[in-house]
């Protein structure tokens, strides 16, 4: 996130030099519109970038985390490859795929919602 604030703040020097370098009129036209549109074109991919980390989910505490079943990412004490697990009653948290169950010891320490699963072009699983 500090390299994208870095980032912003290039940008916006530049842009408000080239707004002091390039203003024109009528007679007179701004001299790099190439330039500006560089510039615009940089503005757009920063937003977005941004866009995408506000968007990111962050890890919640597990009081938080849903207990009806729903797979979710875990984060387990010891492992740094985070888990899909759900929460099943009278057994704890379990391994999605397996049913593993994870032994208090091993956390889990926190939980994010699992990313929208990807899908081939042309290909209906519903």
């Amino acid at each position: 996130m500090a390299d994208l604030t870095q980032q912003a703040r290039e940008l916006a020097n530049a842009c408000e030099q080239r707004a002091q370098w390039g203003r024109g009129s009528a007679w007179n036209p701004p001299r790099d519109s190439v330039g500006t549109s560089c510039l615009l074109d940089e503005a757009a991919s920063l937003i977005r970038g941004l866009a995408a980390l506000r968007a990111a989910p962050e890890w919640q505490p597990m009081e938080t985390a849903p207990r009806d079943g729903t797979a979710v990412l875990v984060a387990i004490d010891g492992s740094d490859i985070p888990q899909p697990c759900r929460f099943r009653e009278r057994v704890g948290w379990v391994i999605a795929w397996d049913e593993w169950r994870i032994p208090a010891h091993d956390g889990p320490l926190g939980w994010m919602p699992l990313p929208v699963a990807a899908r081939s072009p042309g290909v209906n699983r519903g």
